[in-house]
């Protein structure tokens, strides 16, 4: 009896945790992860902190909604043109006073709500419990690949290769046309010659 009592009284501060995700390679197709909301105003400032440190840490481009900063936000130019770019991240805690728990959850959508990325934890410690939901994203290897295309995260290397050079081969057929300039085929090459040559 004693050790269930105890297991009881000690079971709040047990964490517990669950990461549902597609394929984290989509990530690196998106240039910028936008924190949207934090829902939650007792932790604001300290979920705000810790989303927003961990992640530039990791190496991603991370900004500031207008909510969340509570001020004014300019956003880079190529994502007011195109809000493709970026990934939006919702924090959510929410507060157990009978057990002392938080919850603390992270959902990440594309610009179509696309869900793309739920991590959910239960502890006392908002803190620690918003570090662990992050830690696969900040474990995760981001690096931005501005020629990923929303399906390529999922192909082989070949496939990949295989792709990029024919897409090579449709732009020197554009600019023997003079479709396109030369100053827009070899930017374009360049990225696509990166792909083929790694």
């Amino acid at each position: 009896m004693k050790k269930l009592l105890l297991i009881l009284l000690c079971l709040p501060m047990i964490g517990f945790g669950q990461v549902t995700s597609k394929d984290l390679k989509q990530i690196n197709n998106y240039k910028y992860v936008v924190i949207d909301q934090i829902i939650g105003d007792g932790h604001f400032r300290t979920v705000k902190k810790i989303t927003y440190n961990e992640l530039v840490d990791a190496g991603y481009n991370v900004i500031l909604s207008k909510k969340v900063a509570k001020t004014d936000v300019v956003f880079p130019e190529d994502l007011t043109e195109n809000p493709n770019l970026a990934l939006y991240l919702t924090v959510d805690v929410l507060e157990d006073f009978w057990l002392g728990n938080e919850t603390v959850s992270i959902y990440m959508y594309d610009n179509n709500r696309n869900l793309i990325f739920k991590s959910v934890r239960k502890g006392q410690v908002v803190g620690k419990s918003t570090s662990y939901c992050l830690s696969t994203l900040t474990s995760f290897r981001y690096k931005y690949d501005p020629t990923g295309k929303s399906g390529d995260a999922f192909l082989d290397k070949n496939e990949v290769k295989e792709n990029a050079i024919n897409e090579l081969k449709k732009l020197k057929e554009l600019l023997n046309l003079d479709l396109i300039t030369q100053e827009e085929y070899d930017k374009k090459a360049k990225e696509l010659k990166q792909i083929i040559l790694n």
